[in-house]
């Protein structure tokens, strides 16, 4: 129904809101998060951004969590490749 679906929206749009406000919090989780252009290692992404890896990995574990990058080989335990996941990419529209 129409109302179903108005439901569904606003329920939609205040996650999208909440996770940008979560995002945009902290200038550590947008610098990570735009610099996900491709599959990157924390370690690759630590001397890329000059911030130090155990930082960007708990960022990178944060952001997974809410579903905004993914864990490409979760099984690895010495070297994992994050990318960025299509909501992602969404709020990061909104944060340019």
């Amino acid at each position: 129904s129409l109302y179903k679906s108005f439901l569904s929206y606003t329920y939609m749009t205040r996650k999208r809101w909440e996770l940008i406000s979560y995002v945009s919090s902290s200038s550590y989780r947008v610098q990570i998060l735009k610099a996900l252009t491709e599959p990157s290692t924390p370690t690759q992404l630590a001397r890329k951004l000059k911030l130090d890896r155990p930082n960007v990995s708990r960022v990178l574990i944060d952001l997974t969590q809410k579903e905004l990058a993914k864990c490409l080989n979760p099984n690895s335990i010495r070297t994992r490749f994050y990318e960025r996941t299509k909501e992602g990419e969404e709020i990061l529209k909104y944060l340019k």
